[in-house]
């Protein structure tokens, strides 16, 4: 059998079809991924976004303005956290109640340089006497810096934003801390303003534990597996309770 050579306008008819499959999809390629790169940039630019917010709602909320500022200026706090006063006296309860009062916070205590809660108020057990020397949020404030905690509370159970501020032995930055000052902080409106995103929205702590999300069955899971060191941490630290005291973290499915 004699094998017949394709025409020349076949043959060009053949290169224009494949160049045009080729490109074809070469488009359907490049328009797939400029999609996914608006995507990616919706998405950072709403996470950016979600940051400002939080912060708002957190590190630079009345609140924490509020404690810092009674740190600084209030008299009997100061002599409060030297153990001048008996335990919970009448003018650092209403104090602790007024913080209270404000709708962000549920209470709040004064903690001793030797790390023991001075005095305290908030609903159910109280901490009066409760040792938080070991807590992150007092170390930070202990060293001059306003802090936000997320956190397990070892006494309620509760997730808790703890808003620590120094208590000077002045009124200005650049005095002696005596102490510390922390209003215990609500969750909801952390989690209401996640509940606004219509996909998985998380706040992590800086292990990568879930720590409020729109996502409740994803609460107290972790980003990534962890080492030894920072199961360790979260031990020790006491950050989320008794949560990892018997067992580590579940991964997130995502």
């Amino acid at each position: 059998m004699t094998a017949v050579a394709p025409q020349p306008s076949r043959l060009i008819w053949l290169t224009l079809t494949c160049a045009s499959i080729l490109a074809g999809l070469a488009g359907a390629v490049w328009v797939r991924h400029d999609r996914e790169q608006d995507v990616i940039e919706q998405l950072q630019l709403d996470t950016r976004k979600l940051g400002v917010e939080l912060q708002s709602l957190t590190l630079l909320s009345g609140l924490m303005g509020a404690t810092e500022l009674i740190g600084r200026i209030d008299p009997q706090i100061k002599r409060e956290v030297r153990g001048e006063l008996t335990p919970n006296s009448p003018h650092v309860t209403q104090l602790l109640q007024g913080i209270a009062l404000s709708g962000e916070s549920d209470g709040g205590f004064v903690v001793g340089s030797d790390g023991i809660i001075r005095s305290s108020h908030a609903p159910g057990k109280s901490s009066t006497g409760s040792a938080v020397g070991f807590r992150p949020y007092f170390q930070a404030a202990m060293a001059g810096k306003q802090t936000m905690y997320a956190a397990i509370g070892t006494t309620t159970g509760l997730r808790t934003l703890y808003y620590a501020a120094p208590v000077y032995e002045g009124e200005s930055r650049q005095t002696p801390v005596l102490g510390v000052i922390v209003a215990r902080g609500k969750i909801n409106p952390v989690e209401n303003l996640l509940a606004t995103r219509k996909i998985a929205a998380l706040l992590l702590s800086p292990q990568g534990v879930v720590f409020a999300s729109n996502r409740p069955d994803w609460m107290g899971f972790m980003a990534d597996k962890p080492t030894p060191e920072v199961l360790k941490e979260l031990r020790e630290t006491k950050q989320f309770g008794k949560l990892f005291e018997n067992r580590e973290p579940s991964l997130l499915p995502i």
